[in-house]
């Protein structure tokens, strides 16, 4: 008699399946391996435990948010104030109470490290690094005791071979001022101020009126709401950013008085017809035509309209199109303004929604508590007159910075500025 098989299923079924615990597996080792090899942080958390690039990472804090503006407020806990309630000062209307807010760990980092392999940094990443300049972390075990070198993190400013001088808090590459583009401005901002409140202009049936949207009673700094009770001397600062939500309805105009302590400008818009025109002090500068998908956007519905003065630029952007690009006076040292943004309108109904105030990062030629200028201005590169520095990096050097930069630790002091580029472990890709 032939011998039948009593359980065909199971030897089909063992067939079937052998493939795919085939692919799950090599699924399952290639995640393995790019977890341990390619993104660092994914298993083993790499946390953030020092304030050098607040507020873009941040170490051990504590954090709260504004009820009138919504704005979530993080303050380093080495760094609290000394009284109870504080104001907010984003919105300059709330009231917070410090000691209720929730402490908070430093952030959570993910680093590529293919960097390495392939490229070099590109200007204005977010970079990890072994520090050969920082105190090493003893372990102690039964096959002895070892040392490890401290990760950090900065920004890169300067790429090998490179001549970099620090200017009244700008950064200039081989003699060459170095201007970003809207989407890096996005990445380096800080909020200042913020008007949680719609505005619509003008009111009470006018035809004209005018609005100062940030007038404060001193003149603008690099003060860091993060740093709290640090106690150092403060930079007048030029380079602004303006965003808000924007509508309009009717014929008329839509003026821009832009202030940033050195060069007063005046820009026109005309959302009907579609024209912008910029002026000093009512003398034409140029006028052109607003491209077709910005008139669209201004004629049916609310657009995000930018503004910024960085890095000796003016800037004017509809939905992160840039309309306009136009280089400011160089060679004048910042005398501090009020008032940076000011809007006027004529015949033209205009509401503005969650408007907000932002600066650039102020590069200072040392952090504070670096006395006599630190070790690396033994070399007289400082001139501390006109807030000016300067440094030759090797071709395989990386000069970093972070965006807390009054209290980085960083190229500007270390005792060899330029970072060794073999000491690069990778980029920051995510942050949580």
């Amino acid at each position: 008699m032939k011998k039948t098989d009593t359980h065909p299923s199971i030897y089909r079924l063992a067939q079937q399946t052998t493939p795919l615990i085939y692919l799950a597996s090599c699924a399952f080792i290639m995640i393995l391996i790019m977890r341990t090899w390619l993104v660092m942080g994914l298993i083993t958390p790499v946390t953030v435990s020092g304030s050098s690039m607040a507020p873009t990472l941040v170490g051990p804090h504590i954090e709260m948010a504004c009820s009138k503006c919504q704005q979530t407020l993080r303050l380093a806990a080495q760094q609290l104030p000394s009284a109870n309630l504080i104001h907010c000062p984003y919105c300059q209307q709330g009231r917070l109470d410090w000691t209720h807010a929730v402490s908070q760990p430093g952030t959570r980092l993910w680093i590529d490290r293919t960097l390495t392999g392939w490229r070099l940094p590109h200007r204005w990443e977010v970079v990890v690094f072994y520090s050969p300049w920082q105190n090493y972390t003893f372990h102690s075990s039964k096959q002895g005791s070892r040392k490890t070198a401290v990760l950090c993190t900065k920004r890169v400013l300067g790429l090998p071979g490179e001549q970099l001088q620090l200017v009244a808090g700008d950064l200039w590459i081989d003699g060459q001022l170095q201007v970003k583009k809207l989407t890096e401005q996005h990445l380096l901002r800080q909020l200042i101020r913020c008007n949680p409140s719609p505005l619509t202009l003008p009111e009470d049936q006018k035809d004209s009126e005018k609005e100062s949207l940030f007038l404060t009673d001193q003149s603008y700094t690099d003060d860091a709401p993060y740093n709290g009770q640090l106690s150092r001397k403060l930079n007048l600062i030029q380079d602004f950013m303006l965003s808000t939500h924007l509508t309009c309805q009717g014929k008329g105009s839509l003026t821009w008085t832009i202030d940033d302590g050195r060069q007063p400008l005046t820009i026109r818009i005309q959302p009907a017809v579609g024209t912008m025109q910029l002026l000093d002090h009512g003398r034409p500068l140029l006028m052109q035509t607003l491209s077709e998908s910005s008139r669209q956007r201004l004629a049916h519905g609310e657009v995000l309209l930018e503004l910024s003065t960085f890095d000796r630029q003016l800037l004017l952007a509809i939905d992160g199109q840039v309309e306009l690009q136009y280089p400011l006076q160089l060679g004048v040292l910042p005398a501090g303004t009020r008032d940076p943004f000011v809007v006027t309108v004529t015949n033209l109904t205009v509401t503005l929604r969650e408007a907000a105030l932002w600066r650039d990062v102020y590069y200072g030629a040392r952090p504070v508590g670096v006395g006599s200028w630190g070790t690396t201005f033994t070399r007289k590169n400082i001139s501390p007159k006109h807030q000016t520095a300067c440094w030759q990096l090797a071709s395989d050097e990386l000069f970093l910075v972070g965006d807390n930069a009054p209290v980085s630790i960083d190229s500007r002091v270390w005792p060899q500025a330029g970072m060794p580029r073999h000491l690069l472990v990778g980029r920051v890709i995510e942050s949580r």
